[in-house]
């Protein structure tokens, strides 16, 4: 389904038709606010939806660091030369860690071959628009031209020596429903829940809390069944518990 086909089910779920400007076309006067509310809802409370997924990005030599859009968590990162298809995961550092490794300006540092990866720490206080500091060093800063609630980030050390694809393996949000014809895993597989959801972000609105706990209960009896697959899924080839060493 397209973002429109969901929009006119919530309309004719929740009664509400003043949110659109009319039913031939159902063009958005407010529903699309609701629709993104619970997309946003359904993302965060359950384990199914596709949600991991990798970011690929192409580095030119000399590039330390990479902003992130849609990441939830980041949990590895790759690189892999383009000359060659080599490939290593990076270890992850913590930013103290990282800090401790990578003490001086990048552009006094030897390109080379990354080892280490850590979080970057993009809010810098007080926050500026429409800016976002990597990084300072001295009366050097490290800026991007976005805002920097945006997205996560990672940095790395040293930089890297070639052109380079990197991928950073995580879990991420599903693309923002926008425009008519947007469609996403929600949309097409669980467009049900979706307008489900869309409902509870109306009652919410309302302040209705029964209600809204009302279709809480409905969304996860539709999806109870998809979250024990992914369990199952999950748990292939796990034969024993990890001993804690207790």
């Amino acid at each position: 389904m397209t973002l429109r086909a969901v929009r006119a089910d919530f309309i004719e779920f929740s009664g509400r038709y003043d949110l659109v400007v009319d039913t031939t076309n159902y063009v958005d006067a407010g529903a699309d606010k609701y629709i993104r509310m619970g997309q946003k809802w359904l993302s965060r409370t359950f384990e199914i939806g596709a949600k991991n997924g990798i970011h690929y990005v192409t580095l030119a030599a000399g590039d330390w660091f990479v902003l992130v859009p849609d990441a939830r968590a980041m949990r590895e990162v790759w690189m892999s030369p383009n000359e060659n298809g080599d490939k290593w995961q990076l270890r992850k550092l913590s930013q103290e860690e990282w800090r401790n490794e990578a003490p001086a300006d990048p552009a006094t540092i030897n390109n080379g071959r990354p080892l280490f990866w850590a979080h970057a720490i993009l809010r810098s206080v007080p926050e500026v628009q429409n800016v976002t500091t990597v990084a300072r060093y001295g009366v050097v800063a490290y800026n991007v031209t976005d805002n920097h609630w945006a997205f996560n980030g990672i940095v790395w050390t040293p930089p890297i020596d070639r052109v380079t694809t990197l991928e950073v393996h995580g879990n991420f949000y599903h693309p923002e429903l926008n425009t008519d014809g947007d469609m996403n895993y929600w949309t097409e597989e669980e467009s049900n829940v979706l307008v489900m959801a869309a409902c509870r972000a109306l009652e919410q609105s309302y302040r209705n809390m029964q209600g809204m706990l009302d279709w809480e209960s409905a969304i996860k009896s539709e999806l109870i069944g998809a979250e024990f697959d992914l369990a199952d899924d999950e748990a292939i080839g796990t034969t024993a518990m990890e001993s804690t060493g207790l």
